[in-house]
């Protein structure tokens, strides 16, 4: 669902390798490519050097790490303190694979079925006693709505009256606070459908995923899904997960599936209560309940 560093798909990004996206690669921070300008490596501060992980993980968009904890990925928190002496952060990572702290075999429960954990929703500050294990979790406002959420709306609404360049507008507004470029340049630059955000149809499907993106873990996907009528495609397509019980990165790193939903079409529109139906017959009950 995130996109690459370059801000477009996936399988869109014609310098991303996307057919190899579950093939293992060794980092080495020594020897990453750098595409900025600071002379820093791209993944140093999202991947553990000298450490083995799904090449999925590599050259992502900055939301990707800043939601998802992943097998061998940094955890900032903790937290992580910086310090003079090393002129660096004290950088904590995830270990999920087998018996490691966070594997499904160790038997303490800190473990993820997908192989997945949302960092989003965890506070920098909540910390772990190094001497008693004691966990403390601070409290924070979840939004109920924000600019982004408002600013995407709003992209869609100009989108679906065919006002496509005020949309683009508002969409490039969350990007650049996410460290992306526009929509237009990076689709013109690195996507093998350049042409994608000039019309409503193309431009609908990144409003979509942008949302889907910038909201996740706050509540709206499910409800967005409901009205874009997608939720048919996404809820009847199975859960993917690692081989979360796997030690070894090689089979660790194997796709599985890890469970099948079911969802129909009637469930877009909830059942109007049996009560309520008897107590006005002109009420007419939603289709296929």
């Amino acid at each position: 669902m995130f996109y690459t560093k370059h801000g477009v798909p996936i399988n869109e990004d014609t310098t991303w390798d996307y057919t190899n996206r579950y093939e293992l690669r060794d980092y080495d921070a020594a020897t990453d490519e750098d595409d900025n300008t600071n002379g820093t490596p791209d993944n140093k501060y999202f991947v553990k050097d000298g450490e083995t992980t799904a090449n999925l993980h590599f050259d992502r968009e900055n939301r990707f790490y800043g939601s998802l904890g992943f097998d061998r990925g940094i955890w900032y928190g903790n937290p992580s303190t910086y310090s003079n002496s090393n002129a660096g952060y004290e950088d904590h990572y995830v270990e999920s694979r087998g018996i490691e702290y966070s594997g499904t075999n160790r038997g303490i429960g800190r473990f993820s079925t997908t192989g997945y954990y949302a960092k989003k929703l965890a506070n920098y500050s909540n910390s772990i006693d190094d001497d008693t294990g004691g966990y403390t979790a601070r409290s924070y406002p979840f939004p109920e709505m924000r600019l982004a959420d408002l600013y995407l709306l709003y992209a869609e609404c100009l989108n679906e009256i065919g006002n496509i360049a005020e949309s683009q507008i508002y969409i490039d507004k969350v990007r650049t606070r996410a460290g992306l470029a526009g929509v237009s340049t990076s689709w013109a630059t690195y996507s093998n459908k350049p042409n994608k955000p000039n019309n409503k149809i193309g431009l609908r499907e990144i409003i979509h995923q942008e949302r889907m993106i910038e909201l996740v873990f706050e509540g709206q996907r499910f409800w967005d899904l409901k009205r874009w009528k997608l939720a048919e495609h996404y809820y009847n397509t199975p859960y993917k997960a690692w081989s979360v019980t796997e030690k070894d990165p090689e089979n660790y790193y194997t796709p599985t599936s890890l469970l099948l939903r079911s969802y129909s079409f009637k469930e877009n529109l909830w059942p109007i209560n049996t009560d309520e139906i008897l107590t006005n017959p002109n009420l007419v009950q939603n289709i296929g309940w």
